[in-house]
């Protein structure tokens, strides 16, 4: 990307003739053909990139990642005004607010408000609606080097999904005198959810466009025979030969309970994702006869599938936690 942008350069400046070109929005798309044995014809490869350019009096504005205050920490105002600033952005962003936008723009960042709306009419149309968004990153600055001017500033990388495409990019903010923020840049580049590219070529793509994982990290696994069984079906048959197992079925879910152990297995369903999975909890009470809840798991799908498995238990055993805590 870098050198795609570099290669803008001379164009800029024979267009902005005797200003300063200043880079904001990109689009781009690549075409890369991909054979049967997946390792693609590179000769054919085409790459097409499409960049806003604004003409300038002055350099643009540059916040340098170097707070001179290394033990500053933002209040948890700062985190609330920002927090919010994006959330109005994106609403007003999916909704086709031109003028909400253009508002939370500190100085329109160079821009026309009839050019921010052609600029977001555009993105629109190729994106088509807008479906989630989340700031995977939120990164703090206090009075970097290199700024426009003092104060405190937040960049927020988020990933965006779109009818059309995966959207990821980032937002620089400023504070004001009177504790609100305004965006001073936005840069950002998408890709179409439907392609032919190889799960490798998306990840170059992705590393290209400066995306920044909204992926959690993967939980650690253990080898050791955490649910007492080899395998799941062992698992099941033994616990349903059990004359103290009570069982049932809930959306799909074998849950098998024995009462004189306090423990409840879960086994997922075919259409579950991570099956073959068993998740073992039993119930106990710790101090202050509070209710804890030990957990295992044995899972035989993929690593994915079984760490989404894990989450969503861990959540769900806080929630019975906290209920029964309260009780």
């Amino acid at each position: 990307m870098p050198a795609a942008q570099a290669a803008l350069v001379p164009a800029a400046q024979k267009a902005c003739a005797g200003k300063i070109p200043q880079f904001g929005h990109y689009r781009f798309k690549s075409t890369e053909p991909v054979s049967a044995d997946g390792k693609g014809d590179r000769a054919k490869t085409s790459f097409a990139i499409d960049q806003d350019i604004t003409c300038a009096d002055s350099p643009a504005q540059v916040v340098q990642p170097a707070p001179t205050d290394p033990n500053w920490r933002p209040s948890q105002a700062d985190l609330q005004a920002v927090t919010d600033t994006i959330r109005k952005y994106f609403i007003a962003k999916d909704r086709g607010d031109v003028a909400t936008t253009y508002a939370l723009l500190d100085g329109g960042m160079g821009l026309s408000v009839e050019e921010w709306k052609s600029t977001s009419q555009e993105f629109t149309a190729q994106t088509g609606a807008a479906i989630s968004h989340k700031v995977v990153k939120l990164t703090w600055y206090k009075d970097p080097q290199n700024a426009p001017a003092p104060g405190v500033y937040a960049a927020a990388d988020f990933v965006d999904q779109y009818e059309k495409a995966t959207d990821c990019g980032y937002l620089s903010l400023h504070q004001r005198s009177d504790g609100s923020f305004r965006v001073i840049h936005e840069q950002d580049g998408f890709m179409p959810n439907h392609s032919d590219m190889t799960p490798a070529q998306l990840a170059d793509l992705k590393a290209k466009l400066g995306c920044v994982s909204d992926e959690p990290a993967p939980l650690p696994e253990t080898k050791a025979d955490a649910v007492g069984y080899p395998d799941v079906d062992t698992a099941r048959k033994a616990l349903l030969a059990r004359k103290d197992a009570q069982s049932h079925t809930d959306n799909g879910w074998l849950v098998v309970y024995l009462p004189s152990e306090y423990t409840l297995w879960s086994f997922s369903p075919p259409s579950d994702p991570s099956y073959p999975a068993a998740v073992k909890r039993v119930v106990t009470k710790g101090a202050n006869n509070n209710t804890m809840i030990s957990m295992s798991v044995l899972c035989q799908a993929s690593k994915q599938a079984c760490d989404n498995l894990v989450r969503q238990f861990q959540e769900l055993n806080e929630q019975i936690k906290a209920s029964l805590n309260h009780q």
